[in-house]
């Protein structure tokens, strides 16, 4: 979350809940993410075996779509994939019988409904000035039943975005209390994967 320079907060119940619907559907597409690498890494484990190769399933990090494979241990292509070098991956080959297969499992993965992150008070994105073109999109995190959320904003566009966010449900926090807690859920986790 570096690149932060505006925080606010909330324990408001429904913005709770809010974050916690969007949490459960992140949850929910990264299981349907994973099922598609198991699957792949499945149907192709002979070919991944016999080269003493392995599979990665490449995913666009903003909406979580699986949209191509990356192989380790081996140059060659299996069947029914090519390599899309503006990409860096291999993606299916819908020229084939089997390409046309593995575009179908992938397009259906993009079928799943996507989390959306809309939360009540908080506007989805603001926009800097008129001609910059500028957006900007917050980051969110839950510590302790409390939701932050932090901003990369310019000192110049704090004050529209201040105007955009609904006072009763949020409150604007300094910076060094947003870093501590963001600090503070970064411990939590450690230990919780310590733990396991």
């Amino acid at each position: 979350m570096s690149g932060v320079t505006c925080a606010w907060s909330s324990h408001h119940p429904d913005v709770g809940k809010a974050f916690g619907t969007y949490l459960d559907e992140v949850n929910t597409r990264r299981a349907a993410t994973a099922v598609i690498g198991d699957t792949l890494r499945a149907d192709l484990s002979a070919w991944l075996n016999a080269r003493d190769a392995s599979l990665d399933l490449m995913v666009r990090d903003i909406d979580n779509v699986a949209c191509g494979i990356r192989l380790t241990g081996t140059d060659e292509l299996p069947v029914g994939w090519r390599y899309k070098a503006s990409e860096d991956m291999l993606v299916p080959d819908r020229r084939t019988r089997s390409g046309k297969l593995y575009a179908r499992a992938l397009r259906h993965h993009d079928t799943l409904p996507r989390p959306q992150f809309a939360l009540p008070g908080l506007p989805l994105t603001t926009f800097g000035w008129m001609h910059a073109g500028m957006r900007y999109s917050p980051g969110a995190f839950e510590l302790d039943g409390v939701i932050w959320t932090g901003w990369g904003v310019p000192a110049e566009h704090q004050d529209r975005l201040a105007e955009d966010i609904d006072g009763a449900l949020w409150t604007r926090r300094p910076l060094s209390e947003y870093w501590a807690a963001s600090e503070e859920l970064d411990r939590v986790n450690a230990r919780a994967k310590a733990d396991s």
